[in-house]
């Protein structure tokens, strides 16, 4: 095969070729000769110009000493678990791979050099007869990277692919290593139709914050398109069965999102399972299930209250966080002032730890870095300095702590409104000087409703059910004030409102 060592372009050849003879009929045009010699000669001259350029273009000769026995032709197979099913004309799928391999491909690929290789996890020399089904997961990018490397300086006419799916390992993207690779001759296994496998997709569970607290454990599945009406879904906890929901789906089936609300045994582990009943065409019920493991509380949350002035409220608070052995509490709390008119504070705080809140509040935000959460009760802005409230807006978004802010006086006119602190809060604050108004004229103008967000979210959820939630905070009293608040921020939450003067407006409200 012949090539140039400096090839020109299509453009510039074309303008080499009438150059060439634009020169050749220009050297002759004038010489007195019959008409044939002169065509001779300018023809003579033009294929020695031409000969001229094609000197140096460089002209080089390739020849292969390859012998067509020397030729690798890869065949790669997949031997993941899905291979094991039984849906290729009646055969295993690994089975219907292995017939095609000696029928099809040994037979016409007899002139290269045939290697069979196996891949799930990893690459791996295998034998016709030994290929199984039982990886994990199938890594088709690794392999391929890995074939690359393994005939790195030998020839390869191509490589066989033999799989029923995609690439499932999380190895190298296929397509950002294609132009490296080379021509892959892809073959599929299995049915066309999978139309009534049902399958739990994925189980995630929230971490455990506290022993005994609720986890939320969310589920997606797909039901299959052959299912009408209602589909079933178990939860386990430790293999015992603990919850059966029905869920309703659209007709030909779709995909399922469902929460559960599980509180796992304190001190240990608890593996909880989602299964979904095999259909009665079932493809894989080996994906019918899928198991998630919860670890208990790692380690026990410490808990900041500050306290604007003694409250009953703020006592109540503290004994219920300080009755859960997996919260400690500091609190501090502002009684006064002393003969210089300087504030007084009333501490309580682990043997080490009282020292920082002699002040008050920490002085520094790597004190205040050491607690998991931060509760502001009636607090001023008299009570905390503008480097406070910024360490406090900071314990927020940079250290991801999390703050509760309750008491009317927080949100009064010298409240937290126009603060750090306001910027971390999920509702913009009112600086109205009437912002809390008594409800004693008019009962129920201030009774709590709960959102559609607040029925669904663990804070606000007291029941075990959707519509027992709903009866208890239907039944609660009517407040006898409330702080008006602003709308809520982008992304936050409303899980409680409350009516003023025919408005209404958020009580409880959220966000991460």
């Amino acid at each position: 095969m012949v090539s140039f060592a400096h090839p020109l372009p299509w453009w510039g050849l074309a303008m080499g070729v009438l150059g060439a003879a634009a020169l050749a009929w220009h050297a002759y045009r004038r010489f007195s000769a019959w008409p044939s010699r002169r065509l001779v000669l300018t023809a003579l001259r033009f294929v020695t110009l031409m000969a001229i350029v094609i000197v140096l273009m460089r002209p080089v000769v390739h020849h292969s000493t390859v012998d067509g026995r020397d030729v690798v032709v890869p065949i790669l197979v997949d031997t993941s678990r899905s291979m094991a099913i039984d849906d290729a004309d009646g055969v295993r799928r690994i089975d219907r791979a292995r017939d095609f391999i000696k029928d099809e491909l040994l037979p016409g690929l007899g002139g290269f050099q045939v290697e069979v290789l196996s891949f799930g996890e990893a690459l791996a020399a295998a034998s016709v007869d030994s290929l199984g089904a039982t990886a994990r997961r199938s890594d088709l990018g690794s392999a391929l990277a890995d074939i690359r490397e393994r005939y790195r300086g030998r020839p390869i006419a191509g490589v066989v692919l033999i799989s029923d799916g995609a690439d499932t390992g999380g190895g190298p993207d296929v397509s950002a290593i294609a132009s490296t690779l080379p021509p892959v001759f892809p073959f599929g296994v299995g049915s066309r139709d999978a139309a009534g496998d049902r399958e739990i997709l994925s189980v995630t569970a929230a971490e455990t914050v506290l022993d005994g607290s609720r986890v939320d454990l969310d589920v997606s599945a797909l039901s299959g398109e052959r299912t009408d009406g209602a589909v079933q879904l178990r939860l386990l906890e430790n293999g015992q069965p603990r919850e059966v929901r029905h869920v309703q789906v659209a007709a030909g089936g779709g995909p399922i999102r469902e929460i559960f609300h599980v509180s796992p045994p304190a001190g240990a582990a608890t593996v909880y399972t989602i299964e979904i009943p095999a259909a009665s065409e079932e493809l894989v019920p080996e994906n019918n299930s899928r198991s998630v493991l919860v670890q208990p509380s790692s380690r026990t949350r410490r808990v900041l209250l500050v306290e604007g002035a003694p409250g009953f409220e703020h006592s109540f608070l503290k004994r219920g966080l300080s009755g859960d052995r997996g919260i400690t509490v500091d609190s501090v709390v502002r009684k006064g002032k002393n003969e210089q008119g300087a504030d007084t504070y009333y501490v309580q705080a682990v043997r080490g730890r009282g020292a920082a809140l002699s002040a008050g509040y920490p002085a520094d935000a790597a004190t205040l870095f050491t607690y998991d959460a931060i509760v502001l009760a009636n607090v001023t802005t008299e009570q905390l300095s503008a480097a406070q409230l910024a360490a406090t807006r900071e314990f927020v978004s940079r250290r991801g702590g999390g703050l509760l802010v309750l008491g009317a006086h927080s949100f009064l006119n010298r409240g937290l409104g126009g603060t750090a602190v306001e910027d971390a809060l999920p509702v913009e604050l009112s600086r109205r000087v009437d912002a809390s108004t008594s409800s004693s004229a008019t009962r129920g103008a201030y009774r709590v409703a709960l959102t559609d967000a607040g029925r669904q979210h663990p804070i606000t959820r007291i029941g075990l059910t959707e519509d027992d939630t709903r009866k208890r905070w239907d039944g609660l009293p009517t407040l006898a004030a409330a702080a008006a608040l602003g709308p809520a921020r982008p992304g936050a939450s409303v899980l409680a409102t409350t009516s003023a003067a025919g408005a209404s407006r958020p009580l409880i409200a959220v966000q991460r």
